[in-house]
């Protein structure tokens, strides 16, 4: 893979921010002229690997997928199904696009911050500058996805959390990612937890 770039973000916990990476439900909200078009609405998968997570977002054309042998399948990632893997406790990678963004997010100076280096890799190399371009495009779309609707999202549930309006916060049927995250963090910090969560 090609290094292409990297930009920096910031925005809310660095829990909240991470949030947004582990489910799709919020695709109709946050995304409805980026993301959304391209993906069929409230269609998720979820695979653990100890804490980490792989999830499936099916795409508007996934039939195209059935035109190959199922150990072909892997072929249509980012053209048919979109997958997110994470790897606890603050990596996130997607690639697709004809890009891939692997995002760390880093706890900012206060609790309710986060830094968040935004990485870009190609599967090859560009060529001349037209695949430059290219590639710069899809970089400036998914830096601007994340930081203008997950971020600015994250935000504001940020600020409806330091209102301090609810002792609890709770994680529908739709995150299933959120939940295992979540669980998986009070077991590494709560010593009467002593068994890992089950997906």
């Amino acid at each position: 893979w090609h290094y292409h770039g990297f930009k920096i973000i910031h925005g809310a916990n660095w829990k909240i921010a991470f949030d947004g990476y582990l489910e799709g439900y919020h695709f109709s909200t946050a995304h409805k002229d980026t993301i959304l078009p391209m993906t069929k609405q409230g269609i998720m998968d979820f695979s653990s690997f100890g804490p980490h997570l792989r999830i499936a977002f099916a795409s508007t054309n996934i039939n195209e997928i059935h035109e190959l042998p199922k150990n072909e399948w892997w072929k249509k990632e980012g053209a048919g199904v979109d997958f997110v893997r994470t790897l606890f406790p603050n990596i996130s990678i997607s690639l697709g696009l004809g890009i891939g963004q692997i995002a760390q997010i880093l706890p900012g100076k206060t609790p309710d911050t986060n830094t968040t280096i935004l990485h870009y890799v190609a599967p090859e190399k560009p060529k001349n500058k037209e695949e430059i371009a290219e590639l710069d495009h899809f970089m400036n779309f998914l830096r601007d996805v994340v930081n203008d609707e997950d971020y600015a999202l994250g935000l504001e549930i940020q600020r409806g959390l330091d209102s301090n309006s609810k002792e609890n916060v709770i994680f529908g049927k739709n995150e299933r990612g959120n939940q295992f995250f979540h669980k998986y963090v009070d077991f590494f910090i709560n010593e009467k937890i002593t068994k890992p969560p089950i997906l």
